[in-house]
């Protein structure tokens, strides 16, 4: 049987912006269908049914060709979405493998899949109370029961940061999983982009009315805030905090 995904963007080369491999060349394949809502999320293209419906189908024939078509150069491929736990990718990351490519896979830990142990990498970004959707300890803690066994190279933990309550989870989840690596970094929201709590901003310019645009001084500034709560809180000594690369350079843009 042929599978069809519904893909959002695949583009590249660019650079990985957070995480482990921050500052990695990579490619990047979004695929559309998610679990959650959560209101600040930069894809609703990716995310909201309406317009996950309108993505076009692709087999993982298809996916490969665009794939080689872009320029040469990174060596590692970055899976994400929506929630890319939630389809069956296994003859893509096989494919993607054959052509000599790394598999790292961006997924909220909300759903498991035994295809992710073909990845090279598994980045679990759970949502903080922030999105509204928060990711509860209970449905974290079953998703990690499936990779006792994965070697702490291939998984680690990354948490965005808005507020101190989104601070306060990602204590909570580190102190849940201290072997695994864990990146934090500040979130941002552009009020002039579509998010999925708010889709089509420009018809709503009520809802950026006030609201500070997104400029590299309010992400530094919010970077600054979260340094100066992680360095001296001895329950995160080991966690290290991160910019967005891609946003610092290039925003909120689409396919970067």
């Amino acid at each position: 049987m042929v599978r069809h995904f519904r893909v959002a963007e695949v583009f590249g080369p660019t650079i990985q912006g957070e995480g482990r491999q921050a500052g990695l060349p990579s490619y990047f394949i979004r695929f559309g269908g998610c679990d959650l809502r959560c209101s600040w999320c930069d894809t609703p293209h990716a995310v909201l049914p309406e317009q996950v419906a309108m993505l076009p189908k692709q087999n993982v024939e298809t996916i490969m060709e665009r794939i080689m078509i872009l320029d040469r150069g990174p060596r590692w491929v970055v899976i994400t979405g929506g929630n890319p736990a939630l389809l069956h990718l296994e003859d893509l990351v096989d494919e993607l493998h054959g052509e000599g490519l790394n598999v790292m896979v961006e997924t909220q830990g909300t759903h498991h899949n035994t295809w992710l142990w073909k990845a090279d990498e598994v980045c679990v970004s759970p949502k903080p109370p922030s999105s509204g959707n928060l990711v509860a300890h209970s449905t974290l803690k079953r998703f990690m029961s499936h990779f006792s066994e994965m070697q702490k190279k291939q998984m680690y933990f990354k948490v965005v940061v808005f507020d101190d309550f989104d601070y306060g989870y990602a204590q909570a989840v580190h102190e849940a999983w201290p072997e695994f690596d864990f990146f934090i970094s500040a979130g941002n929201e552009d009020p002039s982009l579509p998010t999925v709590g708010n889709p089509y901003p420009e018809l709503k310019p009520a809802v950026a009315m006030g609201a500070v645009p997104l400029t590299q001084d309010v992400v530094l500034d919010k970077m600054r805030w979260l340094m100066d709560t992680v360095k001296s809180d001895p329950r995160m000594a080991d966690v290290r905090v991160l910019p967005q690369l891609h946003v610092l350079a290039w925003g909120n843009e689409r396919g970067r």
